[in-house]
């Protein structure tokens, strides 16, 4: 790495620490609750909770179910943990550090592929600062994309230098085993030989395209056979029966059960997305966004236009560039050390341009139903692209009027665009410190989105944690009153009513009815109706603590709690077995058995 190339990557991490100090004194919050502060699996490097990161969905730890499979991102929680436990500014520090480090990884990705410093820079440098990473970064819960995006920059890296080397297998095996940690850490993994297959066809190929496209996908089959192991083990062995429907909780919903309906959607998803990139000042967190049934809709049109207007220049490109290719071969191009192989045509910029955009977004385009129809998130690594496009074309555009005399125009456009970079890390800030007020956040979305039950329920759970009964009341009748089928509000609703001043126990039954009539899953509404039921002495107990047994079958407390129950209504015989149960799954829990142990013997005595 020469001097040049040394300062550059030093700048984008220096630059990328600064612009996000902004959110060291934060707060851990939303789903942060499940993946850290009530997960019990991270408190410790054991073998029990290594186990469950690899065999159980990620929130499990705190008793929740879910279809996200992150055993690594766990285990860097559990690092940060055995460093600081929960102060939150270890977890903002490792999220700061991984994201600075990414950009460093895009821009030494960019220059390996098309040598040109300045475009590989500046387009790491707008990946870095823009306003839209915020979502990712400032929220500790955002790491899965970080750190999945982390090992495929760097398999990517091993990639492309592999076969630029001609060292093919020892490529394919480290790509390969990045690929693997990024699977492990994000779904979003499965991209990663989608992206070889641009960057190949993009910018290391020298053949015609269709045979370029042949030879990347030759180049890929490995990490296409570990995209469908992981596929496999996903819907059998992980057993993560609602996988293909991805986090969409209300799976009667139009949108969920018509790929019409979200193609549609996407389309103003894409619009949106591309406009909020170039002009990031409404960014705010999103949960609500219009659906889209015709075709016919003014927003799907638009994005059916844009993407019919990207495949019509791509085929321009094509017809006018690419096919001359093959002549090049029989030259020039064949010589590394030739100048012109430095060149990248228009169509292969295209190509890259638009070729790592949706295949970065597949995941999220609406063809797998998701529970949220657009996030900011979901553009971390998408954007690189689209800004390799823009300053591609701008500095063609500098370079055309140069030519003609304007050369004003270079001077104006360059510190335009730096007023524009700063104008980004200028929100950016603004994003990483609303990022550690929840209050201020959610209430931000309600001005968006004012019915929106997510952030009605979070303003109601922020107000709960703080003992403020009243003030959250409002938030969850509201979402009530709107017919929310977000099971969590019903769920808060009832708690207030459990353990707040106005304390009404069967209005607070109702309520968790209603939640687990929503989600039949619901861990927490279970749990309070079993803390209830048990306060009572009622028989019911018996029933929803069964039920939490079947949501976590190797969760000693129910055992447990079984037993006692069971003990005291006088079915001791049932009693005892659950006991039984229980020290099997305590055996190594020293402190667990005796309270077992002890349960046994008063079961016994009697």
């Amino acid at each position: 790495m020469n001097k040049k190339t040394l300062i550059c990557a030093v700048s984008l991490f220096l630059i990328g620490f600064v612009i996000y100090v902004a959110d060291l004194n934060n707060t851990l919050f939303f789903d942060d609750q499940s993946l850290i502060i009530n997960n019990d699996s991270i408190t410790e490097f054991s073998m029990s909770n290594t186990k469950q990161w690899f065999t159980e969905n990620a929130f499990a730890g705190a008793n929740r179910l879910s279809e996200y499979y992150r055993p690594l991102l766990l285990a860097s929680f559990a690092a940060n943990y055995a460093v600081h436990g929960l102060e939150p500014i270890g977890y903002f520090l490792t999220n700061n550090a991984i994201h600075a480090l990414n950009a460093v990884l895009i821009f030494w990705l960019l220059l390996l592929v098309q040598k040109k410093r300045w475009l590989a820079f500046f387009s790491a440098l707008i990946f870095l600062v823009h306003p839209m990473q915020s979502e990712t970064v400032a929220y500790v819960a955002g790491r899965g994309d970080l750190l999945s995006s982390f090992f495929m920059l760097l398999g990517l890296i091993t990639w492309v230098k592999g076969t630029e080397l001609k060292r093919f297998f020892l490529s394919m095996f480290l790509s390969s085993i990045f690929l693997i940690l990024a699977l492990l850490s994000r779904e979003n993994g499965i991209v990663f030989p989608f992206l070889a297959i641009v960057l190949y066809v993009a910018f290391l190929s020298r053949e015609v395209f269709w045979k370029s496209l042949r030879d990347a996908f030759a180049y890929v089959i490995p990490h296409l056979i570990i995209v469908a192991v992981y596929f496999a083990l996903r819907l059998t062995v992980l057993n993560f029966k609602d996988f293909l429907n991805f986090g969409n909780y209300n799976t009667t919903s139009l949108y969920a059960q018509n790929i019409f309906v979200r193609l549609y959607t996407f389309m103003h998803v894409l619009l949106e997305y591309l406009r909020t990139y170039l002009w990031p000042t409404n960014v705010h967190l999103r949960f609500l966004f219009p659906i889209h049934e015709s075709f016919f809709d003014w927003p799907v049109l638009g994005g059916v236009s844009l993407v019919l207007f990207i495949f019509v220049i791509g085929f321009v490109f094509y017809k006018k560039e690419d096919l001359k290719l093959e002549e090049r071969n029989s030259r020039q191009i064949k010589n590394p050390k030739s100048e012109n192989s430095k060149h990248i045509s228009n169509f292969r910029i295209w190509v890259f341009g638009w070729g790592w955009f949706f295949a970065a977004l597949v995941p999220s385009s609406g063809i797998i139903p998701t529970n949220v129809i657009i996030q900011d998130h979901r553009l971390y690594l998408a954007m690189v692209s689209i800004s390799i496009l823009g300053l591609y074309y701008g500095w063609m555009g500098i370079e055309y009027a140069h030519a003609r005399g304007f050369e004003f125009v270079k001077p104006l456009v360059l510190s335009v665009f730096a007023l524009y970079i700063g104008f980004f890390s200028w929100i950016t800030v603004e994003r990483a410190i609303i990022w550690g007020k929840p209050d201020e956040l959610f209430a931000e979305t309600l001005k968006y989105e004012p019915n929106e039950a997510h952030a009605l329920n979070q303003l109601g759970a922020y107000h709960i944690d703080r003992g403020e009964y009243e003030k959250a009341e409002p938030y969850l009748r509201t979402a009530i009153e709107n017919g929310t089928i977000f099971s969590h509000a019903y769920n808060n609703m009832g708690y207030i009513l459990q353990i707040g001043p106005e304390k009404n126990l069967d209005k607070a039954i109702l309520y968790y009815n209603k939640a687990i009539e929503l989600d039949p899953k619901s861990w927490f509404a279970n749990q309070h109706l079993v803390e209830i039921y048990m306060e009572q002495g009622d028989a019911k107990a018996v029933y929803y603590l069964k039920k939490l047994n079947e949501l976590r079958p190797k969760n000693a407390n129910i055992h447990y709690n079984l037993a006692l129950v069971l003990n005291a209504l006088g079915e001791k015989a049932e009693a005892l077995q659950w006991v039984t149960k229980g020290l099997v799954l305590v055996q190594n829990d020293t402190s667990a058995r005796q309270a077992f142990e002890e349960l046994k013997t008063k079961i016994l005595s009697f």
